[in-house]
């Protein structure tokens, strides 16, 4: 029944589905909630999966030969107030050590959401780095993890701010915003947000 109405009326019915889906699993929520947009010009999850292997060797600080990558599809909400499908990624080394969670708009296949696992003891007597380091390393992960190719001109709206260990920098494009979060004695990625409609 549903793949016959889905051949008839592709997304349109999809949406539907996909809301109901949401209703049933989580229980009565506000139509500006379920309204999921479903476009057939999705990314393929293998591409994800590729392009997710490529961001964990990036994040990760002390690089393995392999990692093995868990994957969960869910949704995440743009600016207009609509679920976007999306695919979450978590990247452990071979032992089951942690190491990165990625989040994939499925629909453009921009990575919207990345954080990495902060070892304990990195570098206890380092010093922090400065607030041109802090910029620097920013800079250097928006265009590790693929940002600075999609948007390139990245500007900083703020003063980088000292929150504890990390500096916090605020960017932004004519259409993005982005917020990411640097370790401030190693200079490694600890967060980051990707557009105006995650933050």
């Amino acid at each position: 029944m549903q793949s016959t109405l889905i051949q008839k009326y592709g997304s349109i019915v999809r949406t539907y589905i996909v809301a109901a889906s949401l209703i049933a699993s989580v229980g009565v929520i506000s139509a500006r909630q379920y309204v999921i947009r479903h476009t057939n010009a999705s990314i393929s999850k293998g591409r994800l999966m590729g392009r997710s292997l490529l961001y964990c060797r990036a994040l990760d600080s002390d690089h393995c030969e392999r990692y093995s990558l868990s994957s969960m599809e869910t949704v995440t909400r743009s600016a207009d107030g609509l679920l976007h499908p999306a695919l979450a990624v978590t990247c452990n080394r071979p032992d089951g050590e942690y190491v990165a969670h990625l989040i994939f708009d499925c629909s453009t296949g921009e990575l919207i959401r990345a954080s990495r696992a902060t070892p304990a003891n990195i570098w206890p007597k380092s010093a922090f780095l400065t607030t041109s380091e802090a910029v620097t390393a920013g800079n250097r992960w928006l265009a590790k993890l693929g940002l600075a190719n999609t948007t390139p001109v990245w500007r900083l709206t703020d003063e980088p701010r000292r929150v504890d260990d990390c500096w916090i920098l605020s960017y932004a494009t004519a259409s993005r915003k982005a917020k990411v979060s640097i370790h401030g004695l190693s200079g490694n990625l600890v967060h980051l947000v990707n557009s105006c409609a995650h933050i």
